[in-house]
């Protein structure tokens, strides 16, 4: 009886704790199935269990030696792509703004103190020079840049820089045919700086693509009898020439002709017309201009020349001043005498200032005014109404300015 009840009692201290351990699971049970109950769309997470398989658990330990090599290298690449940013800022900074107290030569320190430095830029003809890149170096060695920028449409650049007495100037995107030094130097803190110009000599005019304010090539053509006309040598005596293309049968040519033959009589000694036929040869050239009379140099010359001018029609006149620069192009037919007069005035005048005329021959015939003093009012209107109508002339106006 005693081992009965002695494995009775076992029995049951088995079946506690047989009981106790179904407690258990059913408690660590409850989370899948309230969730199941909340969301009855999910599924049973049947696959939970995965996610402890020992493979899993042991990752991050398989992880831990490369994260730790990350970290450490993380910082180090940090510290190269910050080391070349500065660098890099650096150069630039060196280049685009003032150097600095510590960036001029050795031997020529530059004062910490900054002071206002003015270029000036323009041709001979004292057209201002836009658009022009100037540098300053901190001497005339060229080693280290200060500063830069462009002209402005004054031909104009100002630079708040170092206070230096040594600064160089260099000028960079000059167009060809100005002849530019090396370098420049300031007259205090300003420097006007005058581009002389020639006509370009080592290309020819054929392979060229010109336009206003372009400095010209020098060429050379025949007239019909025989004499050789070459641009240079018409410019040391002359103080501008014009440019005539034409064609034999051009009717607007035929129209314009007579008044620059007229005026050519009375332009000649300061200014030279050359026609210049681009279509035709003197063959043609020759007898036409015996045919109407014309005083003024004629000849046939290349097709291609009136690519180089972007001749789109017949006439077109092309007036290169005493610089070598074309200030003037002219599409169409100029049919009356005062825009002649008023382009033949402005090219011959001893005071003569450079222009480009980008509209046309029209910029100078509203520049110029007559400087005739006119007669008063009364004495006008006494003229008008000499017949006797009843007429009553005034001024717009009563100041100086009035026109009439």
């Amino acid at each position: 009886m005693r081992e009965s009840n002695e494995s009775f009692d076992k029995k049951d201290e088995a079946s506690v704790i047989a009981n106790e351990a179904s407690e258990l699971k059913n408690e660590t049970s409850e989370t899948p199935e309230a969730s199941n109950a909340e969301s009855p769309v999910e599924e049973p997470k049947a696959e939970e269990p995965k996610a402890e398989e020992p493979a899993k658990k042991d990752e991050p330990k398989a992880e831990e030696k490369p994260k730790k090599g990350k970290k450490s290298k993380m910082p180090l690449i940090l510290i190269i792509v910050a080391c070349v940013l500065v660098v890099a800022v650096a150069a630039v900074a060196a280049i685009m703004l003032a150097g600095g107290e510590g960036n001029s030569p050795a031997g020529n320190e530059v004062s910490g103190t900054k002071a206002d430095y003015s270029v000036t830029l323009q041709t001979a003809g004292g057209m201002a020079m836009s658009g022009i890149d100037v540098y300053v170096y901190d001497d005339a060695e060229l080693d280290n840049m200060q500063d830069y920028a462009k002209t402005n449409d004054e031909g104009k650049v100002s630079f708040n820089i170092p206070e230096n007495d040594g600064y160089a100037i260099v000028l960079s995107g000059v167009p060809k045919g100005y002849n530019v030094e090396e370098s420049y130097s300031f007259d205090g803190k300003s420097a006007e700086l005058t581009l002389t110009s020639a006509l370009i000599t080592d290309e020819e005019l054929s392979t060229a693509t010109l336009g206003l304010g372009d400095v010209m090539y020098d060429f050379t053509v025949m007239t019909p009898d025989g004499t050789e006309i070459t641009l240079s040598e018409v410019l040391k005596e002359k103080d501008a020439v014009l440019l005539n293309f034409w064609y034999t049968t051009c009717s607007w040519c035929l129209e314009e002709f007579p008044l620059m033959n007229e005026l050519y009589g009375e332009y000649k000694d300061n200014i030279e017309i050359i026609a210049l036929n681009p279509l035709e040869d003197n063959v043609a050239v020759g007898p036409f201009q015996q045919q109407h009379g014309l005083s003024f140099p004629m000849a046939a010359c290349p097709s291609s020349w009136s690519n180089t001018f972007g001749v789109t029609g017949y006439p077109t006149s092309v007036v290169i001043d005493r610089y070598g620069v074309i200030c003037l192009v002219e599409s169409g037919a100029i049919t009356s005498k005062r825009p002649f007069v008023c382009a033949f005035d402005h090219f011959t005048a001893e005071d003569y200032n450079q222009i480009l005329c980008v509209n046309g021959i029209g910029d100078l015939v509203t520049q110029i005014k007559p400087s005739y003093t006119m007669d008063s009012s009364e004495a006008i209107a006494e003229l008008i109404n000499v017949n006797g109508a009843p007429v009553t002339y005034r001024a717009e106006t009563d100041d100086e300015s009035a026109e009439y």
